[in-house]
């Protein structure tokens, strides 16, 4: 029975157990089918007949049992040659802890190779099972397979976890959080943990996509004397009982009660941490490796900073396994409107206050966005409108550099970062998060972001060495212009492969635009010759950034837009870096005129396809085509190139794809066209939609 990757007319998820002869394909997945097996046996093993064809290549086996099969759990081996790669057409069987010096990092492993994690964290599941439409409940999890997601890292108290978490195509990073903090160690509730993980680790064990269980959400750092490199004033005494309590809900609890259940899986002692230096569930001897647990040396790390110029890669510390990273933003219009009245649209008022549970965290959005933009100006009556914009533009920037930055790390001596995994995914209401997706489904710009971020063939432009500091005054429009500093800014290219087989040839260009005159004003290109599959390759040496610069053309007065591609269409790929900050860029002048031709084809199940072409006079950054009907655009929040001029380039092809159920009618062409709408967070445009 086929399932499409994005429909939603299916009733709420449950675990399916069907026999080897049922299998259900998975259309994102190219050829790989997922079978489920009617024993509930997690060892249960997989007919070589049933075993299925992947992407073949020279580097890896080119086949991947899928099954209902638990994952064994990591083994140690020693690291040998690039090795690293997101599992884009096929789901990962096997884990292993892949070590190197003095260090040890985690991939998935796949026959012959180690695979890396490209992911996000999926919050408080429970909720949105119980509380959302069954339809919008499924477009949290058909969204990962739609931008190539490996795992989902699934934050959750036990007691509350749905099964509905645990039918989609992604594996499953599983946390036992306890609320992420220290508990009580009294027997009654140390029996009450260890029932509800008993009864929950037998209901999801024989599941295919469960990858490993996580023992507690930033657990270990309640006993760590050490973090993010500076001591910690904590008393031997207190240190003492909250390495008690600790170790006799996780260790002496958790850990056992899941080994005894599922010792297929690994157990990750907590998240962040170093791992255990010992962890042998015959002897029952579990031994944490202390230290710092944000550091990067051993097991995963993470990392927050709200105040850094975020495009500059420089700011982000190496590590292993990067388990979160994210900033803030605001859901859209669209989505407030149902739990806001008029007074309440402002980033200061009561209501934002009342929404916002992350200390500060409003200050912090305004600070944040007034490191790239103008604020609005505080009279205006859409002055709230553009701070949303502004924080949806921001977080989506951030992350995408982020994401970037550890995918190419991944061969780095050092770091040799094998997976990452932005926070967060979903929201569980209609408020400020980190969250890529709105309460309900719909997307954000991060999510558009993401999707171009975790390519399977990605071009990383890495800006470093530059100097922006946010001012403290968000009262004047002018008292930021003088605060980056691109002095020692140097900008390398690299070009990051997560396919599982070497491409032959791979083209690279890059071109710097003046945003003034929409025209190319340095043009570059070269050939890489042969890209090995899941490999890292550098097209651009680090160079400063006033040589990559034609002479009379300042970093503010230019973006560079890179692509790279093969011979296979899926291979083509392209990506801007935006060599300032856009409050700094003089975009004085005519408006651009952006013009969009919305062409609607009717299909035999009484839907319709809609398509839009997009035309633009001028260079117009981050620009956002919106309409209030449910749905997603095939992209967005992309830099739209003039399609007209000297240097003009094709007309933006995008597809809407309306969420819409059985039974219920298709999307109306007239009203999608009359409440169609573009915008720029960074520019002033002029827009014409028409049907065609």
């Amino acid at each position: 029975m086929a399932d499409s990757p994005c429909t939603t007319s299916q009733r709420r998820p449950r675990l399916l157990r069907r026999t080897p002869h049922t299998t259900r394909s998975c259309t994102p997945l190219g050829s790989v089918r997922l079978m489920w097996w009617k024993t509930t046996s997690p060892t249960r093993p997989i007919p070589a007949n049933r075993s299925t064809s992947a992407s073949t290549g020279s580097a890896c086996s080119p086949r991947a049992q899928i099954g209902y099969q638990a994952m064994p759990s990591i083994i140690a081996s020693q690291m040998r040659g690039s090795v690293g790669c997101s599992c884009r057409r096929q789901r990962p069987t096997r884990i292993y802890c892949v070590c190197g010096v003095a260090a040890t990092t985690c991939a998935i492993r796949s026959g012959t190779c180690a695979m890396s994690w490209v992911s996000s964290c999926a919050f408080n599941f429970p909720t949105i099972c119980f509380f959302l439409p069954t339809r919008a409940t499924c477009r949290y999890f058909l969204c990962g397979p739609c931008i190539t997601m490996s795992v989902y890292h699934v934050h959750i108290v036990v007691v509350y976890m749905c099964i509905c978490i645990h039918t989609r195509r992604c594996s499953r990073w599983l946390d036992f959080m306890h609320g992420g903090g220290r508990s009580p160690r009294n027997a009654e509730h140390v029996t009450n943990w260890a029932a509800e993980v008993r009864q929950n680790v037998r209901r999801i064990a024989s599941h295919p996509c469960l990858a490993l269980y996580n023992g507690n959400n930033e657990g270990v750092k309640a006993i760590s004397s050490v973090m993010h490199g500076t001591p910690v004033k904590i008393t031997g005494d207190a240190q003492a009982v909250a390495a008690m309590d600790y170790a006799a809900l996780f260790d002496s609890t958790v850990r056992t009660v899941v080994g005894a259940e599922d010792a297929s899986r690994h157990f990750h002692a907590s998240c962040p941490s170093n791992g255990y230096a010992v962890d042998d569930l015959d002897l029952g001897m579990h031994i944490h490796r202390m230290g710092d647990p944000f550091g990067g040396s051993f097991g995963d790390t993470r990392h927050y900073d709200y105040t850094s110029y975020c495009l500059d890669s420089s700011k982000y510390p190496a590590g292993r396994f990067v388990s979160e990273y994210g900033w803030q933003s605001y859901p859209s219009l669209h989505t407030l409107d149902a739990v806001t009245l008029p007074q309440d649209r402002a980033w200061n008022s009561t209501w934002a206050a009342h929404v916002q549970h992350h200390p500060d965290g409003n200050s912090e959005l305004a600070v944040q966005n007034a490191i790239f933009f103008d604020p609005p100006v505080a009279s205006s009556p859409r002055h709230f409108d553009a701070f949303v914009a502004q924080t949806q533009a921001v977080q989506a920037l951030c992350i995408k550099t982020q994401s970037e930055f550890y995918r190419a790390q991944r061969n780095t001596t050092g770091s040799r970062t094998m997976g990452c995994m932005y926070w967060q995914l979903n929201d569980i209401w209609q408020a400020p998060s980190w969250a890529s997706i709105e309460y309900g489904g719909r997307w954000k710009a991060l999510h558009y972001h993401i999707k171009r971020a975790y390519q399977a063939i990605m071009v990383f432009p890495a800006l470093t060495g530059t100097t922006a500091i946010p001012s403290a005054s968000l009262d004047s429009n002018a008292h930021h212009r003088d605060v980056w500093d691109p002095t020692g800014a140097r900008v390398g290219i690299q070009l990051v492969s997560d396919l599982m087989h070497a491409v032959a040839t791979v083209n690279v260009s890059w071109v710097l635009w003046a945003w003034k005159s929409d025209t190319i004003v340095a043009r570059n290109s070269t050939v890489v010759a042969s890209m090995p599959a899941l490999s890292v390759v550098e097209v651009l040496p680090s160079t400063s950034l006033s040589e990559l610069l034609p002479r009379g053309v300042a970093a503010t007065q230019a973006v560079l837009v890179v692509a790279a591609g093969g011979a296979d269409p899926e291979q083509q790929t392209q990506n801007e870096l935006y060599l300032s900050p856009f409050k700094l860029i003089d975009f004085s002048g005519k408006r651009p005129l952006v013009s969009i031709t919305v062409r609607v084809t009717a299909q035999a199940d009484d839907g319709v396809t809609i398509e839009l072409e997009l035309h633009s006079s001028a260079l117009v950054p981050l620009l956002f085509v919106d309409s209030p009907l449910d749905g997603r655009f095939s992209d967005n929040s992309f830099l739209m190139l003039p399609t007209e001029g000297q240097d003009a380039v094709a007309p933006k092809m995008l597809t809407f794809i309306p969420w819409t159920s059985s039974g219920e009618p298709p999307v109306d062409p007239q009203a999608f066209v009359q409440t169609l709408t573009a915008t720029s967070v960074a520019r002033d445009i002029e827009v014409q939609v028409k049907r065609a």
